[in-house]
């Protein structure tokens, strides 16, 4: 009979400690998606290991591992590593015949793709009407990506620059126009 009241309090003891350990995963769980949405990856991260350790199996901490993850990987690198990958991004066929300069871009987009790469973006910097007038014909194989843009740019008088998110699409400045532009004298 003495053991019956010490059952019932160990028994009693282990479900507060479960309760407790419940809640410091659960209040470890909320900061790390406060981190989350602040920006502050870092934290986020470092407190959703933390709630993984405390419950293995809970499903929110690893979605947000997994899309912490994800961006790590998307976000990896400077514009100098990008272009390195994209340089090793090889077109077995770039076909092209008086397309228009919109057409190419989403040509080019759609052949990364084939070849894994759906991360490409293109930020267009160019007046609309200049972009229109603009006709590419190229017939290509094997080709690396980078050097595809090369031509384009040589084509088209656009300038491509490889940034860590995005490929930008400018106007080449031409040495006429740098000098007819007025410079400032200190």
């Amino acid at each position: 009979m003495k053991m019956l009241p010490l059952l019932l309090i160990t028994a009693t003891l282990a479900l507060f400690a479960e309760v407790g350990y419940a809640q410091t995963a659960q209040e470890v769980l909320t900061e790390a998606q406060r981190a989350y949405l602040r920006g502050d990856k870092d934290t986020a991260k470092a407190k959703f290991k933390l709630v993984l350790e405390l419950d293995p199996r809970n499903t929110t901490a690893q979605n947000y591992m997994h899309m912490i993850q994800v961006q790590e990987k998307a976000n990896t690198g400077s514009g100098a590593e990008r272009e390195k990958q994209l340089a090793g991004v090889v077109l077995p066929r770039v076909e092209l015949k008086d397309a228009s300069f919109e057409t190419t871009l989403d040509y080019l987009k759609q052949s990364a793709a084939k070849q894994g790469r759906n991360d490409i973006s293109f930020v267009v910097q160019v007046p609309p009407e200049v972009a229109e007038a603009k006709k590419v014909t190229l017939n290509l194989s094997n080709i690396p990506f980078t050097e595809v843009l090369r031509y384009v740019g040589e084509l088209t008088g656009f300038k491509f620059s490889i940034d860590k998110y995005a490929i930008v699409v400018k106007q080449a400045q031409t040495e006429t126009a740098a000098a007819a532009s007025p410079s400032v004298a200190p």
